[in-house]
């Protein structure tokens, strides 16, 4: 039989026992003694003296009995196993049920899916619980979604909830699931604590050769006074688990992630969605047909049959033009099979009349085609073009303001030399928010203003460090011009060419010698700034400007001699590129090559994709643009499964827009008016997850024996193997009720004795002790 207690810390209360025996002391300290005539009649005889002392030692003992009795009883202790469980075992438990969400739950071989039968599982075994068992639920996804959350007891309330979990998608995590399983039953009271998993004996969410991830599970399980233990049920018809041919004899088609060569574009403007097509298992080779979708529509024009070699895999692209604006979902459908979780790959695409766009000149004049945005504004908006994709606004350096950044996207800074901190300040907060900004170089600009106002040793907008300006010096024949090699961006590899007109033609005579920026901390940023008195020197403002995090600088291009020419930065939410020559013609030919337009024109679409961040994934926070805060409530998300959810108000003072954080389910969300009644159409977006769910491979027995290791967890076969080893006669059985009862006795004998003394400790006298003469 094993003992312990569920407050340990409460034994701590055993130091209250000398508060009696302290009393008892002090109650028997000396008095004065006052002879007087009467006295020798009123002293007590040697037989009920000790009688006294003898009863005075019972209470105080009893009254030290009562303070262990309280401290054990607020210590709560529990016995298991022997008399304990097999006669007083009342203990009701707290259960939590962790259900596998995974895509693969989905597999529809059998005449219930495992996800089906896990939750008619759950819904049969509540009917051997007792009524004052406690349960909570989760939902394990890639995301832990805690469907109930605090334990309740009403039976018919937890059927409700698993009821409306919606369908398996995506992958799942379950060593995180089980992890919050077990710090939710810490918070917890019954003595009895288990958590029991369902799934389909998939090996992949268990991630059972991450050591470190389990030994923090072993830390969480052993840091409450009661381990609570964890049970394992496969639900899959199959059994498949440790059964490795099982697992393989599984045939499935699944794609990859769809990859857009844009999510934000204009009528009738090309965008290109491409995708890969794999083919897990088999013993031959299978042609399938692969079918595109537009808002649900199937275009059969765009289907085509791929040819798939066992475990293989095939690439598919698609080209569309939307002719008409507003939000859009793309999709690229596979033909039926056991498992269409992952038989669907879905993209949303915001389609727009124009692109706004802000040209800041830095060499503003009064012939426009001396103007250092000359190019760029006859390359994006030319004037003879009455319906431009993109619509560019030119204003010189020192005459724009925060008010203009809220009706653009993207702003490029043309060989500007220097911005007001007024400038900066918004230009930041424009960014992060998830605007685009685009730096060009060339002669005006000041490497000292440029380093205090873009780089502020890490944490500012630029994505590299300044250093001087550098010329071709004529040693290669054909100068210094833009390396094929180096365009591997998915955006830019299509400028790949070396026929005559390409981009990558172009010649460069000077550009700017810089060096990536690396990440630096803000604390480390003002460090580094500091003087030897410790003050940041006069003019430098980066106590005042607020911290936003940013990546390290990425080289996206390099020149012939490679030297870095195109760089990149996220900022916030934002993109910030940095062009490390001129656009115009000053220091190179890229105006004069027809590449030069649709190179621009990329570069605007890359950076608004920011703004409108419409595909993440999963755990990611989805951006609903409203036009006032006054709108917000009137609008909801609503995700896979019909679930909705209330937004939260986010930028209220800048640019309004209802944000949701909780995307733990993957699938197509819309963000739509409350109003049904309402003709506004809504805006998509879809909440990606890791495709690699697809491998259905089984747990192997070494696998299972590993997260076994010292009692982690237990798998079972079925509900009767769990209802043996967890209703069994080692229950564990709290005794406090018991040790109440002897401190509700002990009470009663105290204050029996009490008044006894009190009222009987001077009376009897003896005739011996009675003085004679």
């Amino acid at each position: 039989m094993n003992f312990d207690f569920i407050n340990p810390f409460m034994l701590f209360g055993l130091a209250g026992i000398a508060l009696p025996v302290l009393a008892h002391l002090l109650s028997r300290r000396k008095y004065d003694i006052v002879d007087w005539g009467a006295m020798p009649f009123l002293e007590l005889g040697q037989n009920t003296r000790r009688k006294i002392r003898l009863e005075e030692l019972l209470l105080l003992l009893l009254r030290m009995a009562i303070i262990t009795v309280i401290v054990m009883v607020l210590s709560r202790p529990w016995a298991q196993g022997g008399f304990f469980s097999q006669v007083i075992s009342t203990q009701t438990r707290d259960i939590v049920f962790v259900i596998d969400g995974s895509c693969s739950m989905g597999w529809e071989s059998a005449s219930q899916t495992p996800h089906e039968a896990a939750r008619q599982w759950v819904d049969e075994f509540l009917n051997d619980l007792r009524p004052g068992d406690s349960i909570s639920v989760l939902d394990a996804r890639e995301k832990v979604r805690k469907v109930i959350d605090s334990p309740i007891r009403s039976f018919d309330l937890v059927r409700e909830k698993i009821a409306e979990i919606p369908p398996p998608a995506g992958s799942s995590d379950l060593a995180a699931a089980s992890a919050e399983a077990v710090r939710m039953l810490s918070r917890t009271s019954n003595l009895s604590r288990e958590v029991i998993v369902l799934t389909d004996g998939q090996s992949l969410g268990w991630k059972a050769d991450d050591d470190i991830l389990w030994a923090q599970l072993d830390d969480l399980r052993n840091q409450p006074a009661v381990k609570p233990r964890l049970w394992v049920v496969n639900v899959s018809s199959g059994k498949s688990s440790g059964n490795s041919s099982a697992s393989s004899s599984r045939i499935n088609l699944s794609l990859e992630t769809l990859q857009l060569s844009r999510e934000l574009t204009v009528p009738d403007f090309p965008v290109r969605i491409s995708t890969k097509i794999r083919l897990s298992g088999g013993q031959s080779t299978i042609t399938r047909k692969v079918h595109f979708e537009v808002d649900g529509q199937r275009i059969k024009s765009k289907a085509r049959s791929v040819q798939l070699e066992p475990d293989g895999e095939a690439s598919v692209e698609f080209e569309y033009r939307f002719a008409s604006t507003g939000s859009h979902v793309v999709s690229v459908v596979l033909d039926h099979d056991s498992l269409p979780g992952d038989n669907q790959a879905d993209a949303a695409i915001e389609v727009v009349d124009a692109l706004p766009v802000l040209l800041v000149d830095g060499t503003p004049d009064p012939i426009p085609v001396r103007s250092e945005v000359f190019f760029a504004k006859a390359a994006l908006s030319a004037d003879e073009n009455d319906t431009p994709w993109i619509e560019a606004t030119t204003m010189p350096y020192n005459d724009w303001d925060s008010a203009i950044l809220q009706h653009v996207d993207v702003v490029f800074l043309a060989n500007v030399r220097r911005l007001t901190d007024t400038q900066v300040a918004d230009l930041e907060s424009f960014v992060s928010q998830g605007g685009g900004l685009f730096i060009a170089l060339g002669d005006q600009t000041d490497a000292v203003a440029f380093r205090e106002d873009f780089e502020r040793e890490g944490r500012g907008l630029s994505p590299a460090a300044l250093q001087q300006v550098m010329s071709d010096d004529g040693a290669d024949d054909d100068g210094i011009h833009i390396s094929n090699g180096s365009l591997s961006t998915p955006w830019l590899r299509r400028f790949r060419a070396e026929e005559d007109g390409g981009m990558t033609t172009a010649r460069f005579s000077q550009w700017w010698q810089v060096t990536p920026t690396q990440v630096a901390t803000t604390e480390s940023a003002l460090m580094a700034m500091e003087d030897s008195d410790g003050n940041i020197p006069k003019g430098k403002s980066e106590k005042k400007r607020p911290g936003y995090p940013a990546s390290a600088g990425l080289v996206l291009a390099r020149l012939s001699n490679n030297a870095p020419l195109l760089l990149s930065r996220s900022f916030g939410d934002g993109e910030v590129l940095l062009f490390a020559s001129t656009i115009d013609a000053a220091w190179n030919t890229l105006p004069a090559r027809p590449d030069f337009v649709s190179f621009l024109h990329e570069v605007v679409f890359y950076l608004s994709s920011r703004r409108a961040l419409q595909n993440v994934p999963s755990g990611a926070a989805l951006l609903g643009e409203i036009a006032s805060t006054e709108e917000f409530m009137q609008f909801q998300f609503v995700g896979p499964g019909d679930l909705r959810f209330a937004p939260e108000l986010v930028g209220e003072k800048t640019r309004p827009r209802a944000r949701l954080a909780d995307t733990s389910v993957p699938g197509i969300y819309r963000f739509e008016r409350r109003d049904s009644t309402a003709v506004e159409p809504p805006q998509y977006f879809v909440v990606n997850f890791d495709r690699s769910e697809s491998d259905l491979t089984s747990l192997t027995e070494e696998e299972q024996t590993q997260l076994s290791h010292q009692d982690r967890m237990d798998f079972v076969a079925d509900v009767e193997e769990l209802k043996t080893k967890m209703f069994d006669t080692s229950t564990r059985t709290e005794i406090w009720f018991l040790l109440a009862m002897f401190f509700l006795g002990f009470l009663v004998l105290e204050v029996y004795m009490t008044r006894r003394i009190v009222k009987g400790g001077g009376v009897a006298t003896t005739p011996e002790t009675v003085p004679t003469g």
